[in-house]
């Protein structure tokens, strides 16, 4: 490829023959506000810039706030401070049972520079399979809890289950279908790629037969769709804010940006 257009996630260690690294932006929504990429952040994406033996500088630029993106490269990190320790497979080799296992290791206390592995999550799969009726094992729940995919999103959770009744009943696991009725949008599309995700995820985990010849055709199918509406029906559906005029987020409830609903929440603050 002569470009390649990424998220930030291009800094996550991915090593590509890229000599010159271009900031479109220097803005992350980090899952729970939109804010400005951080110095190590903005160190980590640029640092893709260059490939030893192939090219002998790497470039950096960016689209608006070269200053921003300077700065971040002139800071001096600080070296991290902690270090994050889970679990092992000796959880397994306890004869008592694994939430409680998992429940006392938690409260186990830590020795600095470490910090405990949050592993609400593990408790959280584990407590629901049980509410569901499964009888698995202890490897088999924490194989399970193990899986990639947001619990808290009602059809995934729903897929899970459903593939884990059918593997438990020895029955094969069908690939998703997308609904043919309808228009499909772009939540339903990804949406659809998270259960292929799961579908994939959750068949490596238990061992179970997968066309991946099948799974790849149709992801690229569903690619194709999305960057359909990305490129020619989305620039006709984007909302801008109704105070400052900044284009919203496509999944963004209500009429105001954040930026500027915090502002109107700051005034009404203070008039009361």
């Amino acid at each position: 490829m002569d470009y390649v257009v990424s998220t930030d996630a291009i800094g996550m260690g991915l090593n590509l023959p890229i000599r010159r690294i271009l900031f479109m932006d220097t803005e992350k929504f980090d899952g729970v506000e939109r804010r400005a990429l951080k110095p190590e952040e903005i160190q980590q994406i640029a640092g893709r810039a260059g490939r030893y033996g192939m090219y002998d500088k790497g470039y950096v630029g960016a689209t608006q706030n070269l200053g921003a993106i300077r700065a971040g490269l002139n800071t001096v990190v600080p070296p991290l401070q902690q270090a994050v320790a889970g679990f092992s497979d000796l959880v397994l080799m306890v004869d008592f049972d694994l939430l409680e296992v998992l429940t006392e290791w938690n409260k186990m206390p830590t020795v600095e520079p470490y910090v405990k592995l949050d592993i609400t999550r593990y408790l959280t799969i584990i407590s629901k399979l049980r509410e569901q009726g499964f009888q698995l094992t202890k490897e088999q729940e924490l194989r399970a809890a193990n899986i990639p995919f947001d619990e808290t999103e009602e059809p995934l959770r729903a897929l899970f289950f459903h593939f884990l009744r059918l593997h438990q009943q020895g029955e094969a696991l069908p690939q998703p279908e997308l609904p043919q009725e309808g228009p499909r949008t772009l939540p339903d599309l990804e949406l659809y790629c998270r259960k292929l995700d799961l579908y994939f995820s959750f068949a490596k985990a238990f061992g179970c037969p997968v066309d991946e010849d099948a799974l790849y055709d149709r992801r690229e199918e569903v690619a194709e769709e999305i960057n359909e509406i990305l490129l020619h029906r989305l620039k006709n559906n984007i909302r801008f804010c109704a105070l400052c005029g900044t284009a919203l987020p496509l999944h963004h409830h209500g009429r105001l940006c954040d930026a500027c609903f915090r502002k109107q929440r700051r005034r009404g603050l203070g008039r009361t």
